[in-house]
């Protein structure tokens, strides 16, 4: 059995790298994620028996809706990145032995790297740096039993071990461009047409079901067209 400081590793890391994304995701998939780090508290879960695999599958099924539903598409950015959290929350409700925790430790670098496609500021950056270190110390715990202060402390020297490599790599390889260099959905007209537009995005607008413009005649408001 994984020890139980383990366990706490786990949920605490998923919950960091998932928070910056918690304004940009709808709301039931805040409670859905919120929902399954409390189902997996040792505490709690004792009491409360996981999902079988009967509802695992309505799970995933009523997850994909729910991203249909917000989104009005799969696929993008936003989709993208809400289907991936939802991934790691199905995950967590059937992980039962050590193999199940580093594939989701190992999804939270993915996750974590999502923030670069809405925002490159230098507080996203720190973050980002904060959440490997989450990450990487979650992997100390699994491997020793440890305090959380000694995991930390390990995974700094272990991020600072990797450095001259980064280095290396960043200054005599070829680079591709990062993946948040792509143009995202934000640049898309969504109730008119945008200064630039690419293949595709006029589909995107005559998909839209946002509000267009009210007409107000003699300070009523009118009726209310719609993008259709």
């Amino acid at each position: 059995m994984t020890h139980l400081n383990s366990r706490y590793a786990l949920l605490l890391t998923l919950f960091v790298v998932v928070l910056p994304q918690w304004t940009r995701l709808p709301l039931w998939l805040d409670i859905v994620f919120v929902l399954s780090l409390i189902w997996r508290i040792p505490a709690i879960e004792q009491y409360v028996p996981l999902p079988n695999k009967f509802i695992k599958p309505v799970l995933a099924l009523a997850s994909l809706a729910g991203i249909k539903y917000s989104y009005n598409t799969w696929f993008g950015p936003e989709a993208g990145t809400s289907f991936l959290i939802v991934c790691v929350a199905l995950k967590l409700l059937e992980t039962k032995n050590e193999r199940d925790c580093y594939v989701l430790l190992t999804l939270s670098y993915f996750v974590l790297a999502t923030q670069f496609l809405f925002s490159q500021a230098l507080w996203t950056t720190i973050y980002a740096v904060f959440g490997v270190l989450c990450i990487t110390a979650a992997y100390v715990v699994f491997n020793q039993t440890t305090s959380i202060k000694h995991a930390l402390r390990k995974s700094l020297i272990l991020l600072s071990q990797a450095l001259p490599l980064m280095l290396i790599l960043f200054l005599f390889f070829p680079r591709l461009p990062p993946l948040w260099t792509f143009k995202l959905s934000e640049g898309t007209g969504k109730t008119g047409m945008s200064d630039n537009m690419s293949p595709g995005d006029l589909a995107k607008l005559s998909q839209s079901s946002e509000l267009a413009f009210y007409a107000v005649i003699l300070g009523q408001t009118a009726v209310v067209a719609r993008l259709v």
